[in-house]
């Protein structure tokens, strides 16, 4: 029977660690891990963080936030930063993410980031206007906004 696991929060963990464990078994990959990073607050509160996975020699974004009182602050490019480092000492030589936001891409663009395919909402579809850009960085440079 299929059931809808959607608020079962386990449910992703298991599915990722049945996906990877049998990846293993035919492809040779590189270490597979998660990156979290947060900023908090002395009480806890979460002001920033940046999730995300390294495999294949790749560091996937999937997740950067910061909250609006420490927006351009460099905490967003601080986490960045300190994302790719680590996916560096992970073997990794390149990273992508996606985003909708307009503000975003301008922000992973100036971090060296580059557009390398978008999914556009069709006339008539809803949102009207939506896209979605997926970007690139090559990592053989740790500083950000330099060009590889």
């Amino acid at each position: 029977m299929i059931a809808d696991a959607s608020n079962n929060a386990a449910f992703c963990a298991k599915l990722e660690e049945a996906l990877l464990d049998d990846l293993r078994t035919t492809s040779i990959q590189g270490v597979n891990s998660r990156i979290s990073l947060a900023l908090q607050d002395a009480d806890g509160s979460l002001r920033a963080g940046l999730s995300g996975t390294t495999s294949y020699g790749w560091l996937r974004v999937t997740m950067l936030w910061v909250s609006a009182d420490h927006r351009r602050s460099g905490v967003g490019s601080q986490l960045m930063h300190d994302a790719i480092e680590l996916s560096l000492e992970r073997g990794c030589h390149a990273a992508w993410l996606e985003t909708s936001n307009p503000q975003a891409r301008a922000f992973y663009e100036d971090l060296g980031f580059e557009a390398f395919a978008e999914l556009a909402n069709d006339a008539g579809a809803m949102p009207e206007s939506h896209t979605r850009w997926f970007l690139r960085r090559n990592l053989m440079s740790s500083q950000l906004g330099e060009s590889p």
